[in-house]
């Protein structure tokens, strides 16, 4: 592939409650979705050089789930950077914007309705029919879309990338 990936996933399925927000663990579910959307990216040869994870213990449970399946090379760069949390799609594409260009498939790990709407927001219409029908339904804990783009990560912008898969997030 001659430009770069991006995969935009929401954290998998966490608990209801907890004393904080952002302490909210993943049920066992979330662990297997996670595990399984490593397992999926494995399977179409998508593996992140460089992840970007919100610092919410739902968002890092789903991180290192997901890692243990996948196997990720050496010299992977793992950011967990506040500014997912509680984030407007802007800030996720700033975000994503300030990747170094170094970086050849990044790997975004946080929140709706923020992710969601980034997903949505990201796709042009080149993609296969199925993703973007599926980007338009939403995403649910666990689902990830991938998208190729040209575009340099500072110039990510709105239309800016095309949808290649989508992983709906619901374990088997």
């Amino acid at each position: 592939m001659d430009g770069r990936r991006l995969v935009i996933m929401r954290h998998a399925a966490a608990a209801p409650h907890a004393s904080n927000d952002a302490d909210r663990p993943l049920t066992s579910r979330g662990r297997s979705t996670a595990a399984e959307a490593g397992e999926f990216l494995r399977s179409i040869g998508v593996v992140p050089d460089h992840v970007l994870v919100s610092p919410a213990r739902r968002c890092t449970e789903t991180w290192a789930h997901l890692r243990a399946a996948l196997d990720p090379p050496d010299g992977l760069v793992e950011v967990v950077d506040d500014r997912i949390y509680a984030a407007s799609a802007d800030s996720v594409l700033e975000v994503l914007r300030s990747v170094p260009e170094t970086a050849h498939t990044v790997l975004l790990i946080g929140h709706n309705p923020s992710v969601a709407y980034v997903a949505s927001v990201l796709a042009d219409a080149d993609g296969p029919m199925e993703v973007l029908q599926q980007l338009l339904n939403g995403m649910l804990p666990g689902a990830l879309a991938v998208y190729e783009t040209s575009a340099a990560w500072a110039g990510l912008d709105m239309l800016g990338a095309k949808p290649t898969h989508f992983h709906d997030g619901s374990a088997s």
